[in-house]
């Protein structure tokens, strides 16, 4: 079985301060004890690092992410994505780090 992980799932799955995290875990396990095969397209993934490094700098924890971003990769490394938007694989990595906040020097 194939399941396309939603947005809003993987906002829970990334995201240990979201309401629905505790139940996101437990429903990811579940797929993967019955042996689904988990799909994340690259637009559902650039939507939900969107969604939690925009959180994050509303509360002012703009530092976070790069933890969340370590964290992505680990769960979800970059060679695991779905691409089905044709420029993104290229520009993946440079976006990635577009997202970190950068020191002044």
């Amino acid at each position: 079985m194939r399941v396309a992980v939603d947005s809003s799932v993987l906002v829970a799955l990334l995201y240990p301060q979201d309401l629905w995290h505790k139940q996101a875990m437990a429903l990811r396990q579940v797929l993967l004890n019955t042996h689904a095969e988990l799909l994340y397209f690259d637009c559902v993934a650039a939507e939900a690092i969107s969604v939690i490094v925009r959180l994050l700098h509303e509360k002012g924890q703009a530092a976070e992410v790069q933890i969340l971003l370590e964290h992505l990769e680990s769960h979800m490394p970059h060679a695991s994505l779905t691409w089905i938007l044709p420029d993104v694989p290229r520009l993946y990595s440079e976006v990635l780090d577009r997202s970190v906040p950068q020191r002044a020097n």
